[in-house]
């Protein structure tokens, strides 16, 4: 099974792809919570027994947009939902899929972020709430490469593999490491309702507030700001 040790930290939710390029490409850009399916008919009893023990709630299906892979997801939340587990779609484009997303998008990150927090509740009646547990942002190079393949394939493709010392392959791989370790994930989950009532501005001589529900800000120093170029402030944020 692809990943498992991502899906024992998921903090409760889980991305279900068709196919590992798929969950490849949420995984390299720092969602790491995802695993894959086998194919549309790929999801196994391990599976489900893996998302089980390790107590996910939350379940987003990124089966392609297609025919196959919207008939795929369907029967697969209607499985999960039996099992307790709540279930989103992740909408690609018309026939897209998450390697495509990437593939496309200048900013893949943001993009791949950006469809599963607009996943579409897949259950009866209004979407659950987003539990504590699922707003935790996963961290790129929060696991090891050993939890993506296994360390005899690790090994292999390091020996096949290995860029030469001082080539432009290798130049690169060193360039791309501290980008992939420093990047973090937004949260997946579909985006929660928003505050129950609209925000609360004032201003108080030369500082800005501005409260929303039990959350507050600050901001001072706006009056130097002189410069579309330079903003400069200092900000207070509090919350209760």
């Amino acid at each position: 099974m692809f990943n498992r040790r991502g899906i024992e930290a998921a903090g409760g939710e889980v991305i279900v792809c068709e196919s590992l390029i798929d969950a490849l490409s949420f995984w390299v850009h720092g969602q790491r919570h995802v695993t894959a399916a086998y194919g549309t008919q790929g999801f196994t009893a391990e599976h489900l027994a893996a998302l089980k023990t390790a107590g996910v709630s939350r379940v987003l299906i990124a089966f392609d947009r297609d025919e196959a892979g919207d008939a795929a997801a369907a029967k697969l939340a209607q499985r999960l939902a039996a099992e307790g587990l709540d279930c989103f779609r992740v909408l690609f484009g018309a026939g897209g899929d998450a390697n495509a997303l990437v593939t496309i998008s200048e900013d893949p990150a943001g993009a791949l972020a950006e469809v599963l927090r607009a996943a579409a509740w897949m259950g009866s009646g209004a979407a659950p709430a987003r539990t504590a547990a699922a707003e935790r942002p996963a961290v790129a190079g929060e696991h090891r490469a050993e939890d993506v393949v296994p360390a005899s394939s690790a090994q292999a493709l390091e020996r096949d593999a290995e860029p030469v010392e001082g080539s432009e392959e290798e130049e690169a791989l060193t360039l791309a490491e501290p980008a992939l370790s420093a990047a973090v994930a937004a949260p997946a989950s579909p985006v929660p309702a928003g505050p129950a009532a609209g925000p609360q501005v004032r201003l108080e001589g030369e500082e800005l507030h501005v409260a929303i529900d039990d959350r507050r800000w600050r901001v001072r120093g706006l009056a130097r700001v002189t410069s579309f170029e330079v903003l400069r402030v200092n900000v207070l944020v509090a919350r209760a």
